[in-house]
């Protein structure tokens, strides 16, 4: 008979990490005042797992939580290091560009400048080569040798026009079979001057007993001499024009007797 008797209904609610057992008559609760609350019925062990696994999980959460904020931080650490590193390299490397725009530029100045100097150099030694014997063009020019005052100072003149003076120079150097300076010079005397005439003449126009043409007058001839006495490069100095002029003029009338061309004696000093 009590084997047949219904069981009482019992609803168990966990409240707090106990079970709380709840009765209920009829399918009604029971009232709170009748509330039965009775020890923990579910295993002790697993109400201990249960209540470490959420502390373990709160933990875990809290330490990754902190790790993550530790590893914000020492990225941040790292990046702030990162770019220190970074900009001060870029810096450096714009000053040692800066240095080397600097350092090209200098010496594009430079070489330009030894371009212009080569440029001039080669015109000059062009000027000169060309101005050989077998190299200048074949020219009608006629010339007799200068022999009087009137005659120098005609050809003085005539030196002004760019023309005459061309022609004149191309006649000489197609006559000056001489390679040396100072051959030039002494071989062009017997072809512009008449020898008798050179006796007339003296640097300074001092003369006895009777003054002499000055010569260091005519500037145009000089700049003439000038040209002629330039070879290898060399051109000859007021200077030397001058101790040229006053040494051919000195020894002017023992020339008078010699016949030819006279060749030219001289000593390098060095």
């Amino acid at each position: 008979m009590e084997a047949n008797r219904k069981r009482p209904k019992v609803m168990i609610r966990l409240a707090n990490n106990k079970c709380i057992i709840l009765n209920s008559q009829n399918g009604e609760n029971v009232p709170v005042s009748q509330t039965i609350v009775k020890e923990p019925i579910l295993h002790p062990l697993f109400l201990q797992r249960t209540e470490n696994a959420s502390s373990s999980q709160l933990h875990h959460e809290e330490n990754a939580y902190r790790i993550a904020h530790q590893m914000k931080d020492v990225s941040t650490q790292t990046e702030r290091s990162e770019r220190e590193p970074e900009s001060s390299m870029l810096q450096e490397m714009l000053l040692k560009l800066n240095s080397m725009e600097s350092n090209h530029y200098k010496q594009m100045a430079d070489a330009n400048k030894q371009i212009r100097l080569l440029r001039t150099q080669l015109e000059i030694m062009s000027d000169r080569l060309m101005s050989r014997p077998g190299l200048v063009p074949e020219n009608n020019f006629e010339w007799e040798p200068i022999s009087s005052k009137e005659d120098l100072e005609k050809f003085e003149e005539k030196l002004k026009e760019v023309e005459y003076n061309t022609s004149f120079k191309e006649f000489l150097e197609n006559n000056l079979q001489s390679e040396g300076s100072e051959a030039r010079l002494h071989d062009s005397i017997d072809i512009i001057f008449k020898r008798e005439f050179v006796t007339k003449l003296s640097w300074t126009g001092g003369g006895k007993p009777v003054p002499k043409i000055r010569f260091l007058s005519f500037i145009n001839i000089l700049k003439l001499y000038k040209h002629i006495g330039t070879c290898h490069g060399i051109m000859r100095t007021d200077k030397k024009l001058k101790e040229f002029f006053q040494n051919k003029f000195k020894h002017g009338n023992q020339r008078l007797n010699l016949t030819g061309t006279v060749k030219s004696t001289f000593h390098r000093h060095r």
